[in-house]
């Protein structure tokens, strides 16, 4: 028998007496009279078991009274139903605490009218410093603009920062700022969320249309729309004009009715299709998401709506007082209007006059709407009428065409985007509103793609996006396109840095990117590193003088077996590329003509701080703004030794002086010049230009 089994055999030995009475006691001799499990101890605690609440829920058949300590939650729950209805409540929890609540950031999802019941509106309102405790629900009245409640459901905070989201329900009484006192996790904050009027009507016997609350140019559009003033009586338009004819009055206050004649009045008449029924048109005066209504509209909105008159209607220039209400939530001025010869004001207080975008006689009439007649009447187009814009189509399309985009300019890795658009051909077009949006790019980051709200066409069109941004790199920058109900992907190509400057005053000419002899062609073309340094070439000479240098080695020392020979004249030549020329097939060592052209037609910046050090690869000058010349020094020509990395630049021109020199490209902190001759036997950097 092992010692184990003895050990054990001994305990069960010396319990047993326990056992047979029913009572078992750890840690002393004799159990309480009333427990049937007494456990003591002055040094430790019981230790129940831990389960997340998965584990908790896969238990089988729990029975009534079963405990756990929850570790998803962090409380002590017991089971208060029955095995077959398991009913899990926390009997204790850690309590919740966060360190900070703003309510001053928060995100309102919605919005809240005046008299209408909230739907589909909530906050989200970011904490810090959460513990990862459970919070029970709560709800919070509105004060201020009352009727409201902000309801959060119980749950968990995050372990550090975080976002709780209060839903808003209920009926608000006024317009204004709704309030809440919200309180959790130790943190206080006041949640305030706006209340605007919403105004509407049906237009058909089934169907209601918002429109803005406030007559276009009204002097105040926080005022109360559903009560007559010189505030919301707005000014007159002329028919398919998009200005303003004649401003509407500025009050008692300031004591002007604006009634006289108007200087300057219109007197032409505004040609077919300046507004339209179909759509909105350029010269539609209503902001964003609204249109003048249609005639149809007007009569829908008579045919449907019981009216009520506000006010006493008579004809004065200072009667802002009266007005009709169609319905329970529109009500419109009775401005009267302007007419068609000078501008003079007729009808305030005694009747409204809202214009249609419907035309009636060719180049002559439009139809407007008039208070007190159940039907739309057919007036000049040179009076001035009121504009009560009514909520665009919402606009839709059939089918979104990505892969058939057209795109008009260039892409390159790390130069920002200049008259770069995609043109994204659409189908099935409803002839409605969009409010146009802004898309980040994927893939290739540091990208937008803007596109301009406006209408989609009655049937196919194209939207034109404009592309902003500097890409971060090569390959396809992407663009999740959501608009009209429809969806797709732009993918537009990023291609490799263009790399180029002015050579005159109006032609540019392309170089390659990087130094010949460049440890890194990928690298950032426009930051100067030791990977875009190059190597150093002899004058007329097609191979690598000395190597450049590495990230570990500035290979800086004297070089074994420098080439002491002079190239001849014609080894490099201004004339045509020779077949010494180092440059790769359709770039060539530019010519003294070009690098003076560079210098002289150019910004020049100086990119990192110039000094002498063999490791200083931080430094160089940026012509333009495509065309960077890393400081990269050059090499003795009696030994190839380093000389002035990061002191100056030094790049060779196929242009020969003499027999034994040639002219190249200088630069360093103070200038940049090529009126300098050089020894063909010095080490110096190459940097092709096209061909």
């Amino acid at each position: 028998m092992t010692n184990s089994i003895i050990q054990w055999t001994v305990a069960l030995s010396l319990m047993a007496p326990l056992w047979l009475t029913g009572q078992i006691v750890v840690g002393g001799t004799t159990p309480d009279p009333s427990a049937v499990l007494d456990i003591r101890s002055t040094e430790k605690g019981v230790l129940l078991p831990r389960l997340t609440t998965v584990q908790r829920d896969a238990v089988g058949s729990p029975a009534t009274g079963l405990t756990i300590f929850n570790t998803t939650t962090n409380c002590l729950e017991t089971n208060l139903g029955t095995s077959a209805v398991p009913d899990w409540v926390r009997m204790k929890c850690r309590s919740a605490v966060v360190q900070s609540l703003d309510c001053s950031s928060a995100v309102v999802t919605g919005t809240l009218y005046v008299g209408v019941s909230a739907s589909g509106v909530s906050v989200n309102v970011s904490y810090t410093g959460g513990n990862g405790a459970v919070y029970d629900a709560q709800s919070v009245a509105s004060t201020g603009v009352t009727g409201l409640t902000a309801s959060l459901s119980a749950g968990s905070l995050a372990s550090g920062a975080g976002t709780l989201t209060w839903s808003i329900t209920g009926t608000p009484a006024t317009a204004g700022t709704a309030s809440f006192a919200l309180s959790i996790g130790g943190q206080t904050c006041t949640l305030n969320v706006a209340v605007t009027y919403v105004c509407r009507a049906k237009v058909t016997a089934t169907e209601y249309k918002n429109f803005m609350c406030y007559n276009l140019g009204a002097a105040n559009t926080s005022a109360d729309p559903f009560t007559p003033g010189w505030e919301i009586n707005g000014g007159y338009w002329q028919w398919g004009r998009l200005g303003q004819a004649v401003a509407g009055p500025a009050g008692p206050g300031a004591g002007v009715a604006n009634d006289g004649t108007v200087s300057g009045w219109n007197t032409v008449t505004a040609p077919d299709g300046s507004w339209l029924d179909a759509s909105k048109t350029a010269n539609d005066p209503c902001p964003e998401g609204y249109r003048v209504p249609t005639k149809s509209q007007w009569q829908g909105l008579i045919d449907n709506n019981a009216t009520t008159d506000i006010g006493t209607f008579n004809d004065s220039p200072t009667n802002y007082s009266s007005g009709k209400k169609f319905g329970e939530q529109l009500m419109l001025p009775a401005a009267g209007d302007r007419g068609s010869s000078a501008g003079e004001l007729y009808g305030r207080g005694d009747y409204g006059l809202y214009w249609t975008s419907t035309e009636h006689f060719t180049g002559n009439s439009a139809w407007a709407v008039y208070f007190g007649d159940p039907e739309a009447l057919s007036f000049n187009r040179k009076t001035g009428y009121s504009v009560r814009c009514i909520e665009d189509t919402p606009g839709t399309i059939g089918a979104l065409n990505c892969s058939g985009a057209t795109i008009t300019g260039t892409l390159g890795s790390g130069q920002e985007a200049s008259g770069v658009s995609a043109s994204v051909p659409y189908t099935g077009g409803n002839g409605g509103f969009h409010t146009g949006q802004t898309v980040t790019s994927t893939g290739i980051t540091g990208l937008t793609a803007t596109l301009t709200g406006g209408n989609f066409a009655a049937g196919s069109g194209a939207l034109a996006y404009i592309l902003m941004g500097t890409p971060a790199g090569v390959g396809a920058a992407s663009f999740a396109l959501s608009i009209g109900g429809q969806t797709c992907t732009l993918d537009v190509t990023v291609t490799a840095p263009v790399c180029r400057a002015k050579v005159t005053a109006t032609e540019y000419k392309n170089f390659m990117c990087y130094n010949l002899g460049a440890a890194n062609t990928s690298a950032d073309p426009f930051t100067p590193t030791w990977e875009i340094n190059g190597g150093y070439w002899q004058w007329g000479i097609n191979t690598q003088a000395a190597e450049g240098p590495t990230a570990t080695d500035p290979k800086d020392g004297a070089v074994s077996g420098w080439n002491t020979t002079t190239a001849a004249n014609g080894s490099w030549a201004d004339g045509s590329k020779t077949a010494n020329d180092p440059c790769p097939a359709g770039y060539r060592v530019p010519t003294k003509a070009q690098w003076d052209g560079v210098v002289a037609n150019n910004t020049k910046t100086i990119v990192g701080t110039f000094n002498s050090s063999v490791t200083n690869y931080g430094v160089g000058v940026k012509f333009g703004d495509q065309l960077m010349l890393p400081a990269a020094g050059g090499r003795n020509n009696g030994n190839g030794a380093l000389s002035d990395r990061g002191g100056y630049g030094g790049y060779w021109s196929g242009t020969e002086a003499g027999s034994s020199a040639a002219w190249y490209l200088i630069f360093n902190i103070v200038y940049a010049d090529t009126g300098s001759l050089g020894n063909r036997l010095n080490g110096r950097s190459v940097r092709c230009v096209a061909e």
